[in-house]
């Protein structure tokens, strides 16, 4: 009954209504998460400790608060990113498949040359990452920075618990929640959903990829880390685009979150020595620049690029 409900609202209504949307999945689909954590985890006591978690209570890889965590972030990807992104198109009336670009199968060629496209991106985005923890507010805003250098903390030290296992099915829950289904859930809303609608609302494919980068970085509330994440969501939506298919981007998002998962692991482990945070130096940025130029230019030869006009 609801199919095309809102089909006839212009752009702006309908992203408003987005917005609306997804305020108030990410409240259901993390209650629901919760829940289903303390019924999974028992061990954890979540639904006890979330204050503390909140305020940020120390975590150690491994343990049952970090299990019940894994079960919390698979609820929220799922919900807030894909679900609402299907439920969305449902009521716009709009086919998943034409709409998200999914019909169209990417080709060999670009599967292969997204794989070296991905790495060595992520060390010009290291650089870039290096430039952005350094930034500095002006002294007067100096109590808003001091929030903010909290907030990074607390979610660093979230990333190393999650992270840090020693163990291979530790590595292989974070390869399925990070590497899968945040790459496809986050690929779906933001470089199909997101990046879809200001393609369509402003006419323009660079607007659309730049606005759909910029909220995926916004969304992610951390200004320490926004540039980086800013060139990496603006990366995918270029090899979505030139690709003509969500899958191509999906399949980058899935490289570049596996290669971080698998490098925390090699750290974790001793194999490795290298801070996982430090991917990139600018004299390292400058040799690879030329490197990911040639791998770029090499993809696009292979693409099919969506039309403007869409």
């Amino acid at each position: 009954m609801l199919k095309g409900a809102i089909k006839h609202y212009p752009w702006l209504a309908k992203f408003l209504m987005l917005i609306g949307l997804f305020i108030l999945s990410e409240s259901l689909f993390s209650l629901i998460g919760l829940y289903l954590a303390e019924l999974l985890v028992p061990a954890s006591h979540i639904l006890d400790n979330i204050g503390s978690i909140n305020s940020g209570l120390a975590l150690e890889p491994d343990t049952p608060m970090v299990h019940a965590l894994e079960v919390y972030q698979f609820c929220t990807s799922l919900g807030r990113f894909g679900l609402l992104t299907f439920a969305f198109l449902w009521l716009i009336g709009e086919s998943a498949g034409s709409f998200l670009q999914l019909r169209k199968s990417p080709s060999l060629q670009q599967l292969i040359w997204v794989f070296p496209l991905m790495i060595s991106a992520a060390v010009v985005i290291g650089a870039v990452n290096e430039w952005n923890q350094g930034l500095n507010l002006p002294e007067a805003w100096s109590g808003l920075e001091k929030q903010m250098r909290q907030m990074e903390e607390q979610a660093k030290g979230m990333t190393d618990a999650f992270l840090g296992t020693t163990t291979i099915g530790g590595l292989l829950i974070n390869i399925f929640l990070i590497g899968i289904v945040a790459a496809v859930t986050e690929e779906l809303f933001f470089r199909g959903l997101v990046q879809g609608i200001f393609h369509r609302w402003t006419g323009k494919a660079h607007a659309g990829i730049w606005i759909a980068a910029f909220l995926f970085s916004f969304i992610h509330m951390q200004f320490y880390g926004f540039f980086p994440r800013l060139l990496l969501g603006a990366l995918l939506g270029y090899i979505c685009y030139w690709s003509g298919s969500l899958w191509t981007a999906m399949a980058g998002h899935f490289i570049n979150n596996t290669a971080a998962v698998i490098l925390y692991f090699l750290v974790s482990n001793g194999s490795v020595e290298q801070d996982p945070t430090e991917t990139g130096t600018w004299a390292q940025a400058l040799v690879f620049l030329p490197v990911l130029a040639i791998f770029i230019w090499q993809f696009r030869r292979h693409g099919a690029r969506l039309d403007d006009g869409v």
